[in-house]
Protein backbone atom coordinates (compact mmCIF):
# COMPACT_ATOMS: atom_id res chain seq x y z
CA UNK A 1 0.00 0.00 0.00
CA UNK A 2 1.01 3.34 -0.89
CA UNK A 3 0.71 6.40 1.56
CA UNK A 4 1.92 9.32 1.60
CA UNK A 5 4.68 11.01 3.72
CA UNK A 6 7.13 13.35 4.66
CA UNK A 7 9.81 13.13 6.77
CA UNK A 8 13.70 15.19 7.57
CA UNK A 9 16.73 15.38 9.75
CA UNK A 10 17.77 16.93 12.80
CA UNK A 11 21.32 18.64 12.05
CA UNK A 12 24.67 19.17 13.53
CA UNK A 13 27.31 21.74 14.00
CA UNK A 14 27.66 23.09 10.20
CA UNK A 15 31.35 22.64 8.35
CA UNK A 16 33.98 25.86 8.54
CA UNK A 17 32.94 27.57 5.59
CA UNK A 18 35.65 26.52 2.91
CA UNK A 19 35.40 29.66 0.70
CA UNK A 20 35.34 33.26 0.53
CA UNK A 21 32.91 35.04 -1.99
CA UNK A 22 31.43 37.85 -3.03
CA UNK A 23 27.69 37.21 -3.74
CA UNK A 24 24.86 38.74 -3.31
CA UNK A 25 22.28 35.22 -1.66
CA UNK A 26 19.14 37.15 -0.25
CA UNK A 27 18.97 37.05 3.72
CA UNK A 28 15.82 35.36 3.90
CA UNK A 29 14.51 32.63 1.59
CA UNK A 30 11.58 30.61 2.45
CA UNK A 31 11.61 27.09 2.22
CA UNK A 32 8.54 24.31 1.74
CA UNK A 33 8.80 20.94 0.26
CA UNK A 34 7.31 19.10 -2.84
CA UNK A 35 5.43 16.67 -0.91
CA UNK A 36 1.86 15.36 -0.78
CA UNK A 37 2.07 15.93 3.05
CA UNK A 38 3.23 18.12 5.77
CA UNK A 39 6.37 18.92 6.07
CA UNK A 40 9.54 18.23 9.21
CA UNK A 41 10.74 17.24 12.65
CA UNK A 42 7.84 16.47 14.66
CA UNK A 43 6.58 12.94 13.25
CA UNK A 44 3.42 11.89 14.03
CA UNK A 45 1.67 8.80 12.40
CA UNK A 46 -1.84 9.90 11.44
CA UNK A 47 -3.58 6.06 11.01
CA UNK A 48 -6.52 7.19 9.39
CA UNK A 49 -4.65 9.65 6.19
CA UNK A 50 -2.07 6.98 6.42
CA UNK A 51 0.69 9.61 6.76
CA UNK A 52 3.50 10.95 9.00
CA UNK A 53 2.68 14.31 9.61
CA UNK A 54 6.14 16.48 10.69
CA UNK A 55 7.31 20.01 10.39
CA UNK A 56 10.08 21.96 10.55
CA UNK A 57 11.86 22.89 13.64
CA UNK A 58 13.23 26.16 14.44
CA UNK A 59 17.46 26.31 14.54
CA UNK A 60 17.12 23.67 11.53
CA UNK A 61 19.89 24.19 9.05
CA UNK A 62 20.06 23.96 4.98
CA UNK A 63 23.51 24.38 2.83
CA UNK A 64 23.14 26.76 0.33
CA UNK A 65 26.05 25.88 -2.44
CA UNK A 66 27.26 28.61 -5.01
CA UNK A 67 29.64 28.53 -7.35
CA UNK A 68 32.79 29.39 -5.34
CA UNK A 69 31.39 28.03 -1.87
CA UNK A 70 28.37 27.76 0.57
CA UNK A 71 26.13 29.20 2.70
CA UNK A 72 24.55 28.13 5.52
CA UNK A 73 20.64 29.24 6.93
CA UNK A 74 18.55 28.56 10.13
CA UNK A 75 14.80 28.58 10.52
CA UNK A 76 13.47 31.59 12.57
CA UNK A 77 10.88 29.13 13.83
CA UNK A 78 8.82 25.88 14.35
CA UNK A 79 6.52 25.07 11.09
CA UNK A 80 2.62 24.51 11.43
CA UNK A 81 0.88 22.27 9.21
CA UNK A 82 3.42 21.84 6.54
CA UNK A 83 3.50 25.71 5.54
CA UNK A 84 6.55 27.00 4.39
CA UNK A 85 9.35 28.75 7.00
CA UNK A 86 11.65 31.64 6.58
CA UNK A 87 15.03 30.82 7.02
CA UNK A 88 18.05 33.25 7.66
CA UNK A 89 21.70 33.39 6.55
CA UNK A 90 23.35 32.00 9.96
CA UNK A 91 27.35 33.85 9.95
CA UNK A 92 28.40 34.86 6.71
CA UNK A 93 27.84 34.62 3.45
CA UNK A 94 30.26 32.24 0.93
CA UNK A 95 28.63 30.94 -1.18
CA UNK A 96 29.25 33.07 -4.46
CA UNK A 97 27.31 33.29 -7.51
CA UNK A 98 24.56 31.24 -8.80
CA UNK A 99 22.97 28.94 -9.79
CA UNK A 100 22.26 27.27 -6.24
CA UNK A 101 22.20 23.84 -5.30
CA UNK A 102 20.02 23.38 -1.43
CA UNK A 103 20.58 20.66 0.95
CA UNK A 104 19.31 19.89 4.54
CA UNK A 105 20.57 19.40 6.98
CA UNK A 106 23.22 21.08 6.83
CA UNK A 107 25.16 19.30 9.34
CA UNK A 108 25.41 16.13 6.72
CA UNK A 109 26.82 18.42 3.88
CA UNK A 110 29.99 18.20 2.30
CA UNK A 111 32.31 21.18 1.31
CA UNK A 112 31.03 21.31 -1.68
CA UNK A 113 27.90 19.69 -3.26
CA UNK A 114 29.75 17.10 -5.12
CA UNK A 115 31.91 16.42 -1.51
CA UNK A 116 28.22 15.81 -0.05
CA UNK A 117 27.20 11.63 0.30
CA UNK A 118 24.73 10.81 2.36
CA UNK A 119 24.16 7.25 4.03
CA UNK A 120 21.78 4.93 5.42
CA UNK A 121 23.77 3.06 7.88
CA UNK A 122 23.49 3.31 11.57
CA UNK A 123 19.15 3.65 11.99
CA UNK A 124 18.65 2.90 15.96
CA UNK A 125 14.96 3.42 17.09
CA UNK A 126 14.95 4.15 20.60
CA UNK A 127 11.17 2.57 21.67
CA UNK A 128 8.26 0.81 19.54
CA UNK A 129 5.70 3.66 17.49
CA UNK A 130 8.71 5.79 18.02
CA UNK A 131 9.63 8.17 14.52
CA UNK A 132 12.16 10.83 16.15
CA UNK A 133 15.08 8.92 14.62
CA UNK A 134 13.63 9.49 11.19
CA UNK A 135 14.96 12.96 11.84
CA UNK A 136 17.96 11.91 10.76
CA UNK A 137 17.94 9.68 7.75
CA UNK A 138 15.45 12.58 5.80
CA UNK A 139 17.74 14.20 3.19
CA UNK A 140 16.30 16.92 1.36
CA UNK A 141 17.60 18.55 -1.78
CA UNK A 142 17.14 21.13 -4.80
CA UNK A 143 19.39 21.53 -7.90
CA UNK A 144 19.87 24.80 -9.69
CA UNK A 145 17.59 27.53 -8.04
CA UNK A 146 18.11 30.71 -8.84
CA UNK A 147 16.65 32.36 -5.95
CA UNK A 148 15.40 35.20 -7.63
CA UNK A 149 12.19 34.73 -6.28
CA UNK A 150 13.44 33.84 -2.68
CA UNK A 151 9.84 33.58 -1.14
CA UNK A 152 9.03 30.60 -3.08
CA UNK A 153 11.77 27.78 -2.74
CA UNK A 154 10.63 24.07 -2.29
CA UNK A 155 12.67 21.08 -1.91
CA UNK A 156 12.89 17.34 -3.11
CA UNK A 157 12.79 14.40 -0.94
CA UNK A 158 15.68 11.88 -1.46
CA UNK A 159 14.06 9.76 1.13
CA UNK A 160 11.58 7.07 1.69
CA UNK A 161 9.83 4.90 4.98
CA UNK A 162 9.17 1.60 5.25
CA UNK A 163 6.55 0.64 8.45
CA UNK A 164 6.86 -2.24 10.03
CA UNK A 165 4.23 -3.37 11.66
CA UNK A 166 4.61 -6.59 13.78
CA UNK A 167 1.34 -6.41 15.24
CA UNK A 168 -0.03 -8.39 12.77
CA UNK A 169 0.55 -12.03 11.00
CA UNK A 170 1.16 -15.06 13.23
CA UNK A 171 4.99 -14.42 13.73
CA UNK A 172 4.22 -11.75 16.13
CA UNK A 173 7.71 -10.52 17.90
CA UNK A 174 7.80 -8.18 20.84
CA UNK A 175 10.59 -7.76 21.68
CA UNK A 176 12.22 -7.10 18.52
CA UNK A 177 16.08 -5.95 18.82
CA UNK A 178 16.63 -5.69 14.91
CA UNK A 179 14.89 -5.34 11.02
CA UNK A 180 17.60 -6.43 8.44
CA UNK A 181 16.73 -6.12 4.96
CA UNK A 182 18.80 -7.90 2.28
CA UNK A 183 18.99 -9.35 -1.31
CA UNK A 184 20.62 -12.50 0.31
CA UNK A 185 22.29 -13.87 -2.81
CA UNK A 186 21.41 -11.44 -5.58
CA UNK A 187 22.63 -7.91 -6.15
CA UNK A 188 23.79 -5.53 -2.48
CA UNK A 189 21.14 -2.46 -1.31
CA UNK A 190 22.34 0.96 -2.78
CA UNK A 191 22.96 2.69 1.22
CA UNK A 192 25.20 5.44 0.29
CA UNK A 193 24.18 7.77 -2.57
CA UNK A 194 25.21 11.91 -3.66
CA UNK A 195 22.91 14.55 -3.27
CA UNK A 196 21.81 14.75 -6.88
CA UNK A 197 20.77 10.87 -6.24
CA UNK A 198 23.70 9.05 -7.39
CA UNK A 199 24.25 5.79 -6.14
CA UNK A 200 27.94 5.60 -4.89
CA UNK A 201 27.73 2.55 -2.47
CA UNK A 202 26.30 -0.67 -1.57
CA UNK A 203 25.73 -2.69 1.43
CA UNK A 204 24.52 -6.63 1.81
CA UNK A 205 22.11 -5.38 4.18
CA UNK A 206 20.58 -2.37 5.89
CA UNK A 207 19.81 -2.78 9.23
CA UNK A 208 17.25 -0.65 12.09
CA UNK A 209 18.34 -1.23 15.59
CA UNK A 210 15.76 -1.62 18.41
CA UNK A 211 16.90 -0.41 21.65
CA UNK A 212 13.71 -0.17 23.50
CA UNK A 213 10.26 -2.41 23.58
CA UNK A 214 8.32 -0.99 25.82
CA UNK A 215 4.86 0.09 23.45
CA UNK A 216 2.11 -2.43 23.08
CA UNK A 217 2.22 -1.13 19.21
CA UNK A 218 4.69 -2.44 17.91
CA UNK A 219 5.35 -0.38 15.01
CA UNK A 220 9.24 0.48 13.64
CA UNK A 221 10.18 2.80 10.57
CA UNK A 222 13.26 2.59 8.71
CA UNK A 223 14.19 5.10 6.66
CA UNK A 224 15.38 4.08 2.61
CA UNK A 225 16.09 4.90 -0.80
CA UNK A 226 13.83 4.66 -3.39
CA UNK A 227 16.85 3.51 -5.62
CA UNK A 228 17.34 0.22 -3.52
CA UNK A 229 14.05 -1.58 -4.78
CA UNK A 230 14.48 -2.48 -7.97
CA UNK A 231 11.17 -3.54 -9.42
CA UNK A 232 10.85 -7.33 -9.04
CA UNK A 233 13.59 -7.88 -7.24
CA UNK A 234 12.72 -9.94 -3.84
CA UNK A 235 13.57 -8.52 -0.49
CA UNK A 236 14.14 -10.47 2.42
CA UNK A 237 13.35 -9.17 5.92
CA UNK A 238 15.08 -10.31 8.96
CA UNK A 239 13.27 -10.34 12.25
CA UNK A 240 16.12 -10.86 15.23
CA UNK A 241 14.26 -10.92 18.64
CA UNK A 242 15.90 -11.08 22.26
CA UNK A 243 14.40 -13.65 23.75
CA UNK A 244 12.78 -15.95 20.52
CA UNK A 245 14.60 -17.51 17.70
CA UNK A 246 12.77 -15.52 15.10
CA UNK A 247 13.73 -15.52 11.85
CA UNK A 248 13.00 -14.15 8.29
CA UNK A 249 10.80 -13.79 5.19
CA UNK A 250 10.57 -12.73 1.46
CA UNK A 251 8.13 -9.57 1.97
CA UNK A 252 5.91 -8.79 -1.06
CA UNK A 253 5.36 -5.55 -0.38
CA UNK A 254 9.14 -5.32 -0.65
CA UNK A 255 9.59 -7.34 -4.02
CA UNK A 256 8.76 -3.90 -5.95
CA UNK A 257 7.08 -5.97 -8.49
CA UNK A 258 5.07 -4.33 -11.03
CA UNK A 259 5.73 -0.22 -8.73
CA UNK A 260 8.56 1.68 -8.58
CA UNK A 261 9.34 3.19 -5.41
CA UNK A 262 9.06 6.97 -4.57
CA UNK A 263 11.08 9.66 -2.41
CA UNK A 264 8.71 11.32 0.18
CA UNK A 265 6.25 8.35 0.68
CA UNK A 266 5.72 5.29 3.44
CA UNK A 267 5.26 2.25 2.89
CA UNK A 268 3.71 -0.55 4.84
CA UNK A 269 5.60 -3.55 5.19
CA UNK A 270 3.73 -6.04 7.12
CA UNK A 271 4.95 -9.41 8.59
CA UNK A 272 2.58 -12.45 6.68
CA UNK A 273 -0.11 -13.19 8.62
CA UNK A 274 0.44 -17.16 8.21
CA UNK A 275 3.49 -18.85 6.34
CA UNK A 276 6.11 -17.29 4.36
CA UNK A 277 8.36 -17.00 7.66
CA UNK A 278 11.35 -19.01 8.12
CA UNK A 279 12.61 -19.24 11.48
CA UNK A 280 15.48 -19.37 12.61
CA UNK A 281 17.45 -22.71 13.41
CA UNK A 282 18.44 -23.03 17.26
CA UNK A 283 21.80 -23.33 17.75
CA UNK A 284 22.11 -27.01 19.33
CA UNK A 285 25.18 -27.80 21.73
CA UNK A 286 24.57 -31.50 21.63
CA UNK A 287 23.80 -34.58 19.16
CA UNK A 288 25.85 -35.82 15.99
CA UNK A 289 27.09 -33.75 13.50
CA UNK A 290 27.81 -33.83 9.92
CA UNK A 291 30.66 -32.76 7.27
CA UNK A 292 29.20 -31.09 4.88
CA UNK A 293 30.19 -31.31 1.20
CA UNK A 294 31.47 -28.83 -0.65
CA UNK A 295 29.46 -27.18 -3.65
CA UNK A 296 31.41 -28.03 -6.78
CA UNK A 297 32.83 -24.24 -6.93
CA UNK A 298 34.19 -25.52 -3.49
CA UNK A 299 32.14 -23.30 -1.17
CA UNK A 300 30.84 -25.31 2.20
CA UNK A 301 27.26 -24.53 2.83
CA UNK A 302 26.30 -23.83 6.05
CA UNK A 303 22.40 -24.60 6.21
CA UNK A 304 21.42 -24.70 9.84
CA UNK A 305 22.84 -24.46 13.14
CA UNK A 306 24.41 -28.90 12.67
CA UNK A 307 26.75 -27.32 10.26
CA UNK A 308 27.85 -23.83 11.99
CA UNK A 309 29.11 -26.26 15.08
CA UNK A 310 30.63 -28.75 12.66
CA UNK A 311 32.94 -25.90 11.29
CA UNK A 312 33.48 -24.63 15.24
CA UNK A 313 34.55 -28.03 16.39
CA UNK A 314 36.62 -29.42 13.24
CA UNK A 315 38.28 -26.38 13.06
CA UNK A 316 39.24 -25.82 16.78
CA UNK A 317 40.34 -29.26 17.04
CA UNK A 318 42.51 -29.36 14.36
CA UNK A 319 40.63 -31.89 12.13
CA UNK A 320 39.87 -29.68 9.46
CA UNK A 321 41.71 -27.10 7.46
CA UNK A 322 40.32 -24.08 6.94
CA UNK A 323 43.46 -22.56 5.00
CA UNK A 324 41.82 -21.34 1.09
CA UNK A 325 38.58 -23.00 1.97
CA UNK A 326 35.07 -20.66 1.64
CA UNK A 327 32.26 -21.09 3.66
CA UNK A 328 28.62 -19.46 2.75
CA UNK A 329 25.53 -18.95 5.65
CA UNK A 330 22.05 -19.77 3.85
CA UNK A 331 20.33 -19.81 7.05
CA UNK A 332 19.53 -17.79 10.26
CA UNK A 333 21.19 -19.03 13.37
CA UNK A 334 19.78 -18.38 17.26
CA UNK A 335 21.92 -19.34 20.07
CA UNK A 336 19.69 -19.60 22.74
CA UNK A 337 20.96 -18.50 26.50
CA UNK A 338 21.57 -21.69 28.07
CA UNK A 339 23.91 -22.70 25.15
CA UNK A 340 27.47 -22.39 25.54
CA UNK A 341 28.96 -20.83 22.32
CA UNK A 342 32.41 -22.26 21.10
CA UNK A 343 34.19 -19.34 18.83
CA UNK A 344 35.02 -20.16 15.46
CA UNK A 345 38.88 -20.11 15.50
CA UNK A 346 41.64 -20.84 18.56
CA UNK A 347 44.64 -19.87 19.53
CA UNK A 348 46.34 -23.08 18.27
CA UNK A 349 44.19 -23.68 15.30
CA UNK A 350 43.02 -20.38 14.08
CA UNK A 351 40.60 -20.44 11.15
CA UNK A 352 42.34 -19.57 7.97
CA UNK A 353 39.08 -19.17 5.58
CA UNK A 354 36.59 -16.78 3.72
CA UNK A 355 33.07 -16.63 5.39
CA UNK A 356 30.48 -15.22 3.86
CA UNK A 357 27.24 -14.63 5.70
CA UNK A 358 24.85 -14.16 2.68
CA UNK A 359 22.89 -11.58 4.69
CA UNK A 360 21.32 -13.63 7.36
CA UNK A 361 21.44 -13.13 11.10
CA UNK A 362 23.23 -15.27 13.86
CA UNK A 363 21.04 -13.79 16.95
CA UNK A 364 20.54 -14.83 20.63
CA UNK A 365 23.38 -14.64 23.51
CA UNK A 366 26.91 -15.49 23.67
CA UNK A 367 27.76 -17.40 27.15
CA UNK A 368 31.87 -18.25 27.80
CA UNK A 369 33.64 -18.54 30.96
CA UNK A 370 37.30 -20.39 31.82
CA UNK A 371 39.95 -20.08 29.37
CA UNK A 372 38.64 -18.20 26.71
CA UNK A 373 41.30 -16.15 24.91
CA UNK A 374 39.50 -14.82 21.78
CA UNK A 375 35.65 -15.00 21.35
CA UNK A 376 33.18 -13.72 18.90
CA UNK A 377 31.56 -15.20 16.16
CA UNK A 378 35.30 -16.17 15.28
CA UNK A 379 37.79 -16.56 17.65
CA UNK A 380 41.17 -16.30 16.24
CA UNK A 381 41.87 -15.68 12.60
CA UNK A 382 44.83 -16.10 10.66
CA UNK A 383 45.95 -14.74 7.45
CA UNK A 384 49.31 -16.13 6.10
CA UNK A 385 49.07 -15.40 2.41
CA UNK A 386 46.36 -14.53 -0.10
CA UNK A 387 43.23 -12.61 1.19
CA UNK A 388 40.43 -13.93 3.63
CA UNK A 389 37.26 -12.21 3.85
CA UNK A 390 34.36 -11.83 6.19
CA UNK A 391 31.60 -10.55 4.97
CA UNK A 392 27.79 -9.88 4.74
CA UNK A 393 27.23 -11.16 8.49
CA UNK A 394 24.69 -9.78 10.81
CA UNK A 395 25.04 -10.42 14.26
CA UNK A 396 22.46 -9.84 17.09
CA UNK A 397 23.80 -11.29 20.10
CA UNK A 398 24.49 -10.23 23.55
CA UNK A 399 28.38 -11.56 24.45
CA UNK A 400 28.96 -12.82 27.92
CA UNK A 401 32.11 -13.85 28.99
CA UNK A 402 32.33 -14.44 32.96
CA UNK A 403 34.89 -15.63 34.91
CA UNK A 404 37.58 -15.74 32.45
CA UNK A 405 40.80 -16.56 33.06
CA UNK A 406 43.39 -14.63 33.13
CA UNK A 407 46.75 -15.27 30.56
CA UNK A 408 49.73 -13.72 32.49
CA UNK A 409 51.36 -11.42 29.94
CA UNK A 410 49.56 -12.68 27.14
CA UNK A 411 46.74 -10.59 24.69
CA UNK A 412 43.13 -11.53 24.48
CA UNK A 413 40.38 -10.16 21.90
CA UNK A 414 36.78 -9.94 22.22
CA UNK A 415 34.52 -8.72 19.24
CA UNK A 416 31.04 -8.64 17.96
CA UNK A 417 31.91 -10.69 14.43
CA UNK A 418 35.45 -11.76 15.39
CA UNK A 419 38.16 -11.62 18.47
CA UNK A 420 41.53 -11.54 16.97
CA UNK A 421 43.24 -11.46 13.98
CA UNK A 422 46.45 -12.02 13.14
CA UNK A 423 47.09 -10.52 9.55
CA UNK A 424 50.40 -11.04 7.47
CA UNK A 425 48.42 -11.07 3.68
CA UNK A 426 45.51 -9.47 3.18
CA UNK A 427 42.40 -8.93 5.50
CA UNK A 428 38.64 -7.97 4.53
CA UNK A 429 35.48 -7.17 6.75
CA UNK A 430 32.71 -5.93 5.06
CA UNK A 431 29.19 -5.82 4.94
CA UNK A 432 29.12 -6.73 8.77
CA UNK A 433 26.97 -5.08 11.75
CA UNK A 434 26.66 -5.67 15.23
CA UNK A 435 23.73 -5.08 17.50
CA UNK A 436 24.33 -6.28 21.03
CA UNK A 437 26.17 -5.41 24.42
CA UNK A 438 29.67 -7.36 24.92
CA UNK A 439 30.64 -7.75 28.91
CA UNK A 440 33.89 -9.11 29.71
CA UNK A 441 34.78 -9.90 33.16
CA UNK A 442 37.78 -11.18 34.42
CA UNK A 443 38.42 -13.72 37.88
CA UNK A 444 40.68 -11.18 38.62
CA UNK A 445 42.88 -8.43 37.41
CA UNK A 446 44.28 -9.04 33.78
CA UNK A 447 47.72 -8.79 33.63
CA UNK A 448 47.71 -9.45 30.17
CA UNK A 449 46.41 -7.07 27.03
CA UNK A 450 42.72 -6.84 26.54
CA UNK A 451 41.05 -5.70 23.23
CA UNK A 452 37.56 -5.63 22.75
CA UNK A 453 35.66 -3.42 19.72
CA UNK A 454 31.87 -4.02 18.43
CA UNK A 455 33.13 -5.31 14.80
CA UNK A 456 36.38 -6.69 15.85
CA UNK A 457 38.77 -6.71 19.19
CA UNK A 458 42.11 -6.55 17.49
CA UNK A 459 43.63 -6.46 14.03
CA UNK A 460 47.56 -7.56 14.34
CA UNK A 461 50.42 -8.00 11.68
CA UNK A 462 52.08 -6.49 9.19
CA UNK A 463 49.50 -7.18 6.53
CA UNK A 464 46.84 -4.65 4.96
CA UNK A 465 43.34 -4.77 6.58
CA UNK A 466 39.71 -3.33 5.73
CA UNK A 467 36.69 -2.61 7.04
CA UNK A 468 34.46 -1.85 4.84
CA UNK A 469 30.64 -0.87 5.14
CA UNK A 470 30.05 -1.82 8.87
CA UNK A 471 28.07 -1.01 11.45
CA UNK A 472 28.55 -1.81 14.92
CA UNK A 473 25.75 -0.34 17.80
CA UNK A 474 25.53 -1.46 21.26
CA UNK A 475 27.70 -1.14 24.85
CA UNK A 476 30.91 -2.72 25.56
CA UNK A 477 31.15 -3.35 29.54
CA UNK A 478 34.59 -4.64 30.93
CA UNK A 479 35.92 -5.53 34.46
CA UNK A 480 39.69 -6.62 35.79
CA UNK A 481 40.93 -5.04 32.72
CA UNK A 482 43.74 -2.77 32.97
CA UNK A 483 43.08 1.13 32.20
CA UNK A 484 44.92 1.56 29.48
CA UNK A 485 43.15 -1.42 27.34
CA UNK A 486 41.32 -0.61 24.35
CA UNK A 487 37.66 -0.53 23.90
CA UNK A 488 36.70 0.59 20.67
CA UNK A 489 33.19 1.01 19.20
CA UNK A 490 34.45 -0.84 15.63
CA UNK A 491 37.63 -2.17 17.16
CA UNK A 492 39.75 -2.29 19.87
CA UNK A 493 43.30 -2.03 17.56
CA UNK A 494 44.65 -2.20 14.28
CA UNK A 495 47.82 -2.68 11.96
CA UNK A 496 47.25 -1.31 8.30
CA UNK A 497 43.98 -0.55 8.27
CA UNK A 498 41.34 1.03 5.60
CA UNK A 499 38.57 2.23 7.02
CA UNK A 500 35.67 3.51 4.76
CA UNK A 501 32.13 3.79 4.92
CA UNK A 502 31.18 2.45 8.57
CA UNK A 503 28.80 3.55 11.05
CA UNK A 504 29.55 2.91 15.19
CA UNK A 505 27.53 3.88 18.04
CA UNK A 506 28.91 1.75 21.64
CA UNK A 507 29.46 2.95 24.61
CA UNK A 508 32.36 1.77 26.34
CA UNK A 509 32.54 1.48 30.29
CA UNK A 510 35.55 -0.41 32.95
CA UNK A 511 34.27 -1.54 36.49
Amino acid sequence: MLIATIIAASCSDSLEPNSTGNSQLPKTITLGINTPAQTRLTHEYDDVAKILKVNWKQGDEVRVFGQSGYTDYKAEANGTNGKPVAFTISGDDYAGDGPYNIFYPAGKAGNTWDDTTIKMLGQIQTDASETEHLANYTFLAKEGVTLTDPSDVHLEHLTAILRFDLTRGGKMVKDARAITLSTQDNESLGTLQKADGTSVGTSKQLTLAIDATTSETYIYYMAVFPSMFQVGEEIFVSIASKSNAAGSYVNNTLSSAGKKYEAGYIYSAEIPKRGGFDEAYVYNTTGIIDSPDPETDGTYLIRDDVDLRWLAEEVNNGSHNSAGQKYKLIADIYIPADANWTPIGTKDNPFKGSFDGGGHTIGGKMNFSGATQYAGIFGNVEVASGTVTIENLHVTVDIEGTDIEPISGEESAYGGILGYVNNNATFNIRNCSYTGTINIGYKALNTGTCYIGGIVGCIDGNGWGAIDRCQAIGAINASNINNNDPLGSMYGYNGPLRYTNNFSRVATNRN
